[in-house]
């Protein structure tokens, strides 16, 4: 007991003369105090997601200026905070990115959170430590990182210079020292730019099969035969779409419209001749598709839309032999 409490007070020494030295020996420099800077101009385009990396942009020092903040001695540690007004107020958090702290850009349910770094090391709320040695001058190679916080994030535009610029953290030599260091801000014009995809590119349709006895003459079936696949679209706004299909094996007429597709390898083999297929929109596009026609689908919103894709047996002539039938079309979709 009695080796316990003769080491016990030199280990307590030993803590607090490291507690010291950390956070005071950095000498005053030319100035106490200088701003970082960084002007996001972005854009969003996609579906863009939570979470999803939007850009990064580097800090420039405010002023033209580089007049050292101080000068710091070996084994000194500086202290980088994420902050959200230069009175020391905690940014709101978001989660980690990246394996780095993530924030609200603005205060409430903001589309958009940050995170910094120095160097490859993140602030944090608690003030990641960094040592410094020598001249405290601009930090360079300081960068700020855009981050979606929800879906489809909308745009924001903050434009506002000098002290009225969003503060997003500061360097300090220790917790209590608001007056030595830098303060990072930001103006921002993120531009959120509307656009749609195609979340499935292969659609496949697989009609029951039929007797040739329901085709007495040139027409559609006696017994309606359907089946159908979906187009899903995915928009981060709203927009207006029109659809283009082209046949692959060739198209045979229907009320004056190459609007019948012919099936591959017809009449060879066990294949059908005679027959092909016809394709529509139902509830989006009026009749069938003809063959290289730009249609429009109309508009779809920001919840995008689930465009069915129909077919149906169509008999295009007098001649015909029953058998295996297999087509296939290609389609574009142009948004605007």
């Amino acid at each position: 007991m009695r080796k316990m409490l003769r080491y016990f007070p030199w280990i307590l020494l030993f803590s607090l003369g490291m507690v010291h030295r950390a956070f005071a020996d950095c000498a005053p420099g030319g100035i106490n105090h200088g701003t970082m800077m960084a002007e996001v101009v972005l854009d969003v385009t996609g579906n863009t997601k939570a979470g999803d990396f939007i850009g990064s942009v580097p800090f420039n020092r405010e002023y033209n200026v580089n007049t050292p903040v101080g000068h710091c001695d070996p084994g000194t540690d500086l202290l980088l905070y994420a902050f959200s007004s230069p009175d020391g107020r905690k940014a709101n958090y978001y989660g980690n990115i990246d394996g780095r702290e993530a924030f609200y850009i603005f205060f409430g349910g903001a589309d958009y959170v940050y995170t910094l770094e120095w160097d490859g090391v993140p602030f944090s709320q608690g003030g990641t430590r960094k040592p410094h040695e020598g001249v405290w001058t601009t930090p360079t190679g300081s960068t700020l990182r855009i981050y979606a916080a929800v879906d489809n994030p909308k745009p924001v535009y903050n434009w506002q210079g000098g002290d009225n610029a969003h503060y997003l953290g500061a360097i300090r030599m220790a917790p209590t020292n608001q007056q030595r260091g830098f303060s990072y801000r930001a103006k921002f014009n993120i531009k959120a730019i509307t656009s749609c995809e195609v979340t499935n590119r292969d659609l496949y349709i697989d009609l029951p099969t039929i007797t040739i006895d329901n085709f007495p003459s040139i027409g559609f079936s006696q017994q309606e035969t359907k089946a159908q696949d979906y187009l899903d679209i995915a928009c981060s706004g709203d927009m207006t779409a029109s659809i283009r299909i082209n046949g692959m094996y060739g198209m045979a007429s229907y009320q004056g419209k190459n609007v019948v597709f012919k099936t591959q390898n017809e009449g060879q083999g066990s294949n059908a001749s005679g027959f092909g297929f016809v394709l529509s929109a139902p509830n989006y596009v009026n009749g069938y598709f003809a063959d290289n026609e730009s249609v429009s689908l109309g508009k779809i919103g920001s919840s995008g839309a689930r465009i069915p894709i129909q077919a149906e047996y169509y008999r295009y002539s007098d001649s015909v032999r029953p058998g295996s039938m297999q087509s296939a079309a290609s389609f574009v979709i142009q948004f605007n």
